[in-house]
């Protein structure tokens, strides 16, 4: 067969539907296949009817079994009637830039605080994981628009991958919606969220109805307490209010781009609403099960990106004064609040599932284990049903305690 026949002509990335695309003239003897060889014969992807999206999973696997990231790959292809057989045909050396480095999950926001290799981008929807599929097996790519993402200062999170890593979902992003949300409506739905009436209104609407500000942001009536998922065409937003610490922010993950390649380190971040700037709508707005209301409170992007909220409000005016310890308590601010709560064992507990619980962090069981020792025994792992914990206040931990407290979890033997 001429060497001709495989030559290695076109290969890039597509625009449309992330693949690579791979051409070749002439007709194939039969039983004759084409390979696409990264970096060397024994790691390749079998091509010989095109390359296609379902391609691009074992190539997924072809760049892990490589093992560098965003840089040149010497490609070629390779024809015969077995991989790597005697007498195949090679082509010429054409390069691949491989992508920026995967997250291995499991997809929490956990896990991503831990991943000993951070993430830079945030926000403009353009360095989130590719589809939330795991394209070889373990781990989840990022992309750019449609393509496989080779940009290292991309390796990132944005408003979708947010809530959806946040509440552990996986629910389906792909589609698109007349004027309002796909990726939103999906998430709100697998999280039982409920219409309260806010369906596409205006701003002007969704902030007199959710928050009880006009138009001028002068408190008419208390803003609704709970957790709640907020959206419009091109951003999603969690709200939570509680009254009895005088406390209604916006909970999100959100950037400083414009649609294109700029980025800014700001990440997950809380803010006031009387400090939020929201744009014309329409907007729409769902109340979340409070079951998922701990899951915010305690989310370990707290700590790995930035939050700021810069002061309590007092709706209206009202002469209900500040309660006492109002101001939630900041890790590592020295400030221990409450001694904890006491907590009764149930079927099926442990103490890292008990940790996850209180403080959104499954690590952080041997802050519980150590305060409960003389309970719970010698052995972590043995606690029964009924029995009582105390569950420490962490807000008086440092970072550094809580990092500590994480490696001891992380490597409990």
């Amino acid at each position: 067969m001429p060497e001709t026949t495989i030559n290695f002509t076109n290969i890039e990335q597509g625009k449309a539907n992330c693949y690579y695309k791979v051409e070749w003239k002439d007709t194939l003897p039969d039983n004759y296949r084409v390979y696409l060889c990264v970096g060397r014969r024994n790691n390749f992807v079998d091509i010989t009817k095109g390359f296609t999206r379902t391609e691009l999973f074992p190539l997924a696997r072809c760049f892990r079994a490589w093992g560098q990231w965003n840089q040149p790959v010497d490609c070629w292809l390779e024809g015969g009637f077995a991989p790597a057989g005697v007498g195949n045909v090679t082509s010429n050396v054409r390069q691949i830039v491989t992508p920026v480095r995967p997250f291995c999950g499991p997809l929490t926001t956990r896990m991503i605080a831990n991943e000993p290799i951070p993430f830079s981008y945030t926000g403009t929807g353009v360095g989130r994981f590719f589809d939330l599929d795991k394209l070889d097996g373990c781990a989840y790519y990022m992309k750019y628009g449609s393509s496989l993402e080779t940009d290292p200062k991309m390796r990132g999170m944005d408003c979708t991958t947010f809530p959806r890593s946040l509440f552990e979902l996986s629910s389906d992003v792909a589609g698109s919606m007349p004027g309002n949300n796909y990726a939103a409506m999906h998430i709100a739905n697998d999280l039982g969220a409920t219409a309260i009436g806010i369906e596409g209104v205006s701003k002007t609407q969704m902030m007199k109805d959710l928050f009880g500000l006009d138009a001028e942001k002068n408190f008419l009536a208390w803003p609704k307490e709970g957790l709640y998922i907020l959206w419009t065409t091109g951003h999603i937003m969690l709200y939570r209010g509680e009254k009895d610490r005088l406390r209604y922010g916006i909970h999100e993950f959100t950037g400083s781009g414009t649609g294109g390649r700029e980025w800014k380190a700001i990440g997950y971040k809380e803010t006031c609403i009387l400090n939020r700037t929201f744009y014309s709508g329409p907007y729409w707005a769902r109340k979340i099960p409070s079951t998922h209301e701990w899951r915010v409170i305690s989310t370990t992007l707290s700590d790995y990106f930035t939050s700021d909220f810069p002061e309590e409000m007092n709706p209206g005016g009202m002469s209900i004064g500040t309660p006492a310890g109002s101001r939630p308590v900041r890790l590592g601010d020295g400030n221990a609040g409450p001694k904890g709560k006491s907590y009764t064992v149930v079927s099926g507990d442990s103490l890292s599932a008990i940790a996850g619980k209180f403080y959104g962090d499954v690590l952080l069981w041997p802050i519980i284990y150590d305060a409960n020792k003389q309970t719970v025994g010698s052995d972590p792992n043995k606690i029964y049903p009924g029995q009582k914990l105390t569950i420490p206040d962490i807000g008086g931990y440092s970072s550094q305690q809580l990092t500590d407290a994480r490696n001891r979890g992380r490597n409990w033997r």
